[in-house]
């Protein structure tokens, strides 16, 4: 996939679809999509034009199990991030990684993996992948 294809408007809303998911009701996601059409043209424009920069992070704490300051990535950088790795790097990695690797693949439903252990060289491990989980037995 060349750049400008990444970047075509499709696939950046796809992005803004995915990275909204369990964040509708946040202000950013919320302000974003008031103007929703306008903001992924001019984030097309940006990426098109080598103008984009990615903005400074968002900082907040969390105190479950123990206090830290996490720092996460504004909407529209998440966006950028969605698109890169679901059009480029997540393609190039299927296309290169060997078949009996332990990576769980979206197309794959199921996939045998044979894993050597010390007692059983030759055990067969199966691993289903159901929207988007994935799941093992022995």
């Amino acid at each position: 996939m060349t750049y400008e294809e990444m970047c075509r408007f499709e696939n950046l809303y796809r992005a803004h679809l995915k990275s909204r998911r369990g964040k509708r009701c946040q202000k950013d996601v919320i302000a974003f999509e008031m103007d929703l059409g306008q903001k992924l043209y001019e984030l097309q424009w940006e990426l098109l034009n080598g103008k984009y920069r990615p903005r400074r992070y968002g900082q907040f704490k969390i105190y479950d199990p123990k206090e830290r300051m996490i720092h996460a990535l504004q909407y529209r950088d998440r966006i950028v991030q969605h698109t890169l790795c679901d059009n480029v790097i997540e393609p190039f990695m299927e296309r290169h990684l060997v078949f009996d690797n332990a990576a769980v693949y979206r197309q794959l439903r199921v996939r045998p993996i044979k894993r050597a252990s010390a007692g059983k060289p030759d055990q067969l491990v199966v691993c289903a992948v159901l929207s988007g989980w994935a799941g093992q037995a022995d």
